[in-house]
């Protein structure tokens, strides 16, 4: 799991960064789904040049005896590239479904802030059954970065808020990998029917980058090269921005709506740069929500 440590590192120097850190007055929030909780979700998901929407259940359960484990079951496609999917169009992408159930376990403590990943064997001996061949290391990080991806948007990066509606700080990210620079942004963009509307952005550059988002490296590389043999890149200029949104109950932790979108970008000398973009887009359910303890 090396490239999902190196990541949380990284979410975790942001979260504590002067940026952040230089705030007063933080609003006081208390992590309201308790176990067990299954909560249902719509996503749109965006991964180069593939959007689909999916709808699933986010599951939380106890995880030995002081920490939490969060789990997405009953995945299912809706539609791909705007079409909605007939019956037998889902069928086609239920293995598809069936691998993004088998991500490793997000491992939370109590307050909801991130700990850990599960065990990724599930995902994958499912692989190796459907494919024969073991997903090598960008795969495994592609898993991972997605897995944090989606609780940092849904919960850990807004556990210790400290911003009024209308405030924005901005600073250097404490701590960062050696080979990159960064700065942070937080804004409060108000609130509306008691959610607030919150956004962090970071945005990093350097050849560091590589060991942060290694998959995404690999993708742009290989994308140019097929049309472009032998070109030549910069590392050390390589952008990554990452742009995360919620509207929430700051109180509770309870999103209605989360959202991410990654662009990175590494320039290609003589060329345009090579471009990747991910993110997605989750809307929660609590109306029909099961479980998850008093708001």
């Amino acid at each position: 799991m090396k490239s999902f440590v190196v990541l949380a590192l990284f979410i975790a120097a942001a979260c504590g960064s002067s940026a952040r850190t230089s705030a007063r007055g933080k609003t006081a929030s208390n992590f309201a789904w308790s176990p067990p909780c299954r909560v249902p979700v719509t996503e749109v998901m965006i991964s180069g040049k593939l959007r689909a929407k999916l709808r699933y259940d986010v599951v939380v359960t106890a995880h030995g005896e002081d920490s939490l484990q969060v789990t997405r079951e009953h995945v299912e496609f809706l539609e791909v590239e705007g079409k909605p999917l007939a019956q037998w169009e889902r069928d086609n992408y239920a293995t598809t479904a069936h691998w993004l159930e088998l991500y490793p376990a997000i491992i939370i403590d109590e307050s909801g802030a991130l700990v850990d990943l599960g065990d990724i064997t599930p995902f994958v001996d499912a692989m190796i059954a459907h494919t024969t061949v073991a997903p090598d290391d960008a795969e495994r990080a592609k898993v991972e970065r997605t897995q944090l991806a989606r609780w940092s948007g849904w919960v850990a990066l807004w556990r210790d808020w400290s911003l009024t509606p209308g405030q924005h700080l901005e600073g250097p990210m404490d701590g960062e990998l050696e080979g990159t620079e960064g700065t942070m942004r937080l804004e409060h963009l108000g609130y509306a029917a008691n959610r607030a509307h919150l956004r962090v952005v970071m945005e990093s550059k350097g050849a560091g980058l590589a060991a942060i988002i290694p998959d995404v490296f690999l993708r742009i590389v290989e994308s140019v090269e097929r049309t472009a043999p032998g070109a030549r890149f910069d590392l050390t200029a390589a952008t990554s921005r990452m742009t995360y949104e919620v509207v929430t109950d700051p109180k509770t932790l309870r999103p209605d709506r989360a959202s991410y979108e990654g662009v990175t970008q590494i320039p290609v000398h003589g060329r345009p740069p090579g471009e990747h973009r991910e993110g997605y887009e989750t809307t929660f359910d609590w109306a029909h929500a099961t479980g998850c303890g008093k708001p």
